[in-house]
């Protein structure tokens, strides 16, 4: 059975796709094989710690000045 370990604080995360959103994660933790377990869907979305998604950094590093 799963434990939760800790509540994060709520984030502002920004996508493309999504937009704006608050975030907070609830981190579970297995006593018995003394894993943690934290969202999937958070990390398909934001680096950890990231306050933009992985969209966001993709389109900002392929930007072009003057290209359209």
């Amino acid at each position: 059975m799963l434990h939760v370990q800790k509540t994060t604080s709520p984030k502002t995360v920004v996508t493309m796709d999504i937009g704006a959103f608050n975030a907070k994660e609830t981190v579970l933790f297995c006593p018995h094989d003394r894993k943690t377990f934290l969202s999937d869907q958070l990390r398909n979305l934001v680096p950890i710690g990231g306050t933009f998604g992985f969209d966001v950094i993709e389109f900002c590093g392929t930007f072009v000045p003057g290209v359209p």
